[in-house]
């Protein structure tokens, strides 16, 4: 456990995010690397596949010699990393606090309020 500054140093100190996580429950760890422009190598579980489909890199669970050969290409292909880093901004975008309000807002919007 870190405090909020020193994991945004990390962050920021960091060139790839990577997670050999077999069990997520939504994948918040990955999202904010992503918003940071940090490309990700993670497991290919449903929850993360269904929620960033497009952002990280996706190895099969389990495989741990393909999760380290896939961190490869982002050290060496500055394109491909700036590619990845790019996806995952886009990909998380739909999850900053305004788009997520607003979103709220359109659907508080449907329901009638009770007088």
């Amino acid at each position: 456990s870190v405090s909020e500054k020193e994991k945004i140093l990390l962050i920021h100190e960091s060139r790839v995010f990577v997670s050999p996580s077999v069990e997520e429950g939504w994948g918040i760890s990955l999202a904010e690397a992503m918003s940071y422009g940090l490309p990700a190598v993670v497991y290919d579980l449903p929850v993360l596949r269904n929620i960033f489909n497009g952002g990280p890199v996706f190895v099969n669970k389990g495989d741990v010699h393909k999760l380290a050969e896939q961190i490869v290409p982002l050290l060496t292909d500055e394109s491909f990393y700036n590619l990845k880093s790019q996806e995952g901004k886009n990909c998380v975008s739909n999850y900053y606090l305004d788009s997520v309000a607003l979103e709220e807002l359109k659907i508080i919007g449907n329901y009638a309020v009770p007088n």
